[in-house]
């Protein structure tokens, strides 16, 4: 059974749960689109506190891990900008301090 998590905005995207592999998939290979075609040098990423991931490896985590090759593989820097209401430096530290390797 698929349990759904709330957001003030309604269902939360399912980023830990059956199916999940898919969905992250999704998100990633839709960054490095927008990196790779229009060469962004950044993502805003909004609404953090709302991203309910119980897994073991973050989506986050995995979301900045696969930018921060593309962007290295592609020779630039590009970053990943977090907003969120919980003052959480989790979202900023090394993964391997814990955190999810966001950039600011």
């Amino acid at each position: 059974m698929l349990l759904s998590y709330l957001t003030p905005w309604g269902e939360a995207v399912n980023f830990d749960q059956a199916y999940a592999d898919q969905v992250r998939e999704y998100f990633i290979n839709n960054a490095i689109y927008w990196i790779k075609e229009f060469h962004i040098d950044a993502l805003w990423l909004d609404a953090l506190h709302a991203i309910i991931d119980s897994s073991a490896q973050p989506f986050l985590a995995e979301l900045a891990a696969s930018v921060h090759q593309e962007s290295a593989r592609l020779g630039r820097r590009v970053y990943l900008m977090a907003e969120s209401d919980r003052n959480d430096i989790k979202f900023f530290q090394l993964v391997e301090l814990n955190g999810l390797g966001l950039d600011c």
